[in-house]
């Protein structure tokens, strides 16, 4: 069963974030890279989005990951005024 939202921790909740941002970068996966060649700049590709977003992907792990271990006020301030 899962529990409500209201009843997670910081802890817990902060791990939301890469989930979140894993559906909102598969959700634009398949267009993005031909968009921004065509709006932006013809020189982007392909292996560019994958590489920026592996990257935010990778660095919001890393940030639920932080703020999970240490839940201080300082480290959830920091994922908040980070992300």
């Amino acid at each position: 069963m899962i529990p409500p939202l209201s009843s997670l921790t910081a802890r817990e909740a902060v791990w939301l974030f890469p989930v979140a941002i894993a559906i909102h970068f598969s959700e634009e996966a398949p267009r993005f890279a031909g968009w921004a060649r065509l709006h932006i700049s013809p020189l982007y590709t392909d292996a560019h989005w994958r590489k920026i977003h592996g990257m935010g992907l990778v660095s919001a792990l890393i940030f639920a990951a932080l703020v999970s271990l240490w839940p201080r006020p300082v480290s959830v301030f920091l994922f908040l005024r980070c992300t």
